[in-house]
């Protein structure tokens, strides 16, 4: 009774492809949580937003090219990203303003360019991603992408909580806050790139702000505060990938579900409990 049972519960992990699948989009969850905690610290969830969109004219391009779209969606990225920086920095519009403007704008170029050849691109496998058939070579690419960011992160965590924190005194100090900036979205957009692969690029914004809002209800300090954006990241992924093989469908909604899940649900005890101790 118990051994068909265990069985069952393992039988995902039997298969090369859901082994693939479970551990990069974990991977990946993981990287998305960490970069959560700094977009959420600054108010920055409508920058992943932007660049979530501003990533797809990369990705209508290579489909038409026949080259990898990770290379596009990069390149597309960071040209939007950049374009996001000038605009705020060399006019008075805010933050919020410029990033809807830069990001509408390659929106509907890509919308142009599919309008102009409909059936160049796998719509599904955009909007919802494809992680169920990653090869070998792609899921090394991933993982060595995500090592990488979580490395310089880690190397360049004071740094960039004092610039999320006070930019003003980050400048003060000698930082150069520049090429921080630079250097952080360089990793968010790389990060947005490798997600859409898990999730799609439209649920992929949820991955890279849930987990950070999520954990921003449970604790106040801020060492928590990233180690726990990064665990429900990773553990979202994990469960959404290994739940998708029993429910035979893609693995991208099901993290997002998960992840809104435990949100609503923190959202509803930490608010109770902040309600009970102030009525003390």
């Amino acid at each position: 009774m118990i051994y068909p049972l265990i069985n069952n519960i393992l039988e995902p992990f039997t298969y090369s492809y859901m082994n693939t699948a479970i551990w990069i989009s974990t991977i990946i969850g993981c990287v998305c949580g960490l970069l959560s905690a700094y977009l959420i610290l600054r108010g920055w969830s409508s920058i992943g937003n932007g660049i979530s969109h501003a990533i797809f004219p990369g990705i209508v391009a290579c489909y038409r090219l026949n080259i990898p779209l990770s290379i596009g969606a990069t390149i597309s990225g960071m040209l939007a990203t950049g374009m996001m920086l000038k605009v705020n920095e060399k006019t008075k519009l805010r933050e919020d303003a410029a990033i809807a403007v830069v990001y509408i704008t390659f929106y509907s170029f890509a919308m142009f360019m599919l309008s102009l050849s409909p059936s160049a691109v796998y719509i599904e496998n955009i909007f919802l991603g494809n992680i169920l058939s990653m090869s070998n070579f792609d899921a090394i690419q991933v993982l060595v992408i995500s090592l990488s960011v979580i490395s310089i992160v880690c190397m360049k965590w004071k740094d960039f909580t004092l610039l999320f924190f006070d930019e003003g005194h980050a400048y003060s100090i000698g930082l150069n806050v520049k090429f921080l900036k630079i250097l952080f979205f360089s990793l968010l957009t790389i990060t947005i790139v490798i997600g859409f692969q898990t999730v799609g690029i439209l649920l992929v914004i949820a991955t890279v702000i849930t987990p950070g809002a999520t954990a921003k209800l449970m604790t106040k300090s801020f060492g928590k505060f990233l180690f726990a954006s990064s665990f429900l990241g990773a553990v979202s992924s994990f469960l959404g990938s290994y739940i998708s093989y029993f429910l035979d469908c893609s693995p991208g909604g099901i993290i997002v579900i998960i992840e809104t899940s435990i949100f609503l649900l923190c959202l509803f005890f930490f608010s109770k409990k902040y309600k009970i101790i102030n009525n003390l």
